[in-house]
C-alpha cells in the first residue's frame, strides 16, 4: 500500500465516522476486548474479518497498522488522541497525530 493510498483510507475512515457522528475511531488489538467494549455514542471500533473467518484480511502489513490508521482518524476529527497498550488507553499529547507512526517516529501536527 503507498503512502498515498494509505492516506486516502484515513480520509475515508475519517468520512464515514463523520457522516455517523463519531469523533473517536478505536483500534482496540484484541478480539475479545473489542466485542467485549462498549462503545460510547460518538467512538467506532475496528474489527477485521480475519477475527471471526478463517481469512487474512486486512493483512499482516496493515493490521500492524490499524493503531495508527485509528489515531489518525481521531485527530483528523478533531477528538483526544488515544493509543492502546496493556494499562489500557493512554492519552497522547495534542501536537502529535497518530501517536507513533507505523515505523515507531513521531509525527508533529502544525
Amino acid at each position: 500500500m503507498t503512502t498515498a493510498v494509505y492516506n486516502s483510507l484515513v480520509k475515508l475512515c475519517t468520512d464515514i465516522c463523520k457522516r455517523n457522528g463519531k469523533k473517536k475511531l478505536l483500534w482496540l488489538g484484541d478480539k475479545n476486548k473489542t466485542l467485549n467494549y462498549s462503545p460510547k455514542s460518538d467512538e467506532m471500533v475496528l474489527t477485521v474479518h480475519r477475527w471471526f473467518a478463517n481469512k487474512s484480511c486486512p493483512g499482516d502489513w496493515l493490521y500492524s497498522r490499524l493503531g495508527d490508521l485509528a489515531s489518525k482518524v481521531t485527530a483528523a476529527l478533531g477528538g483526544l488522541v488515544f493509543r492502546f497498550d496493556r494499562l489500557g488507553f493512554i492519552p497522547c499529547p495534542q501536537k502529535l497525530v497518530g501517536c507513533q507512526e507505523p515505523e515507531g517516529s513521531f509525527q508533529q501536527s502544525g
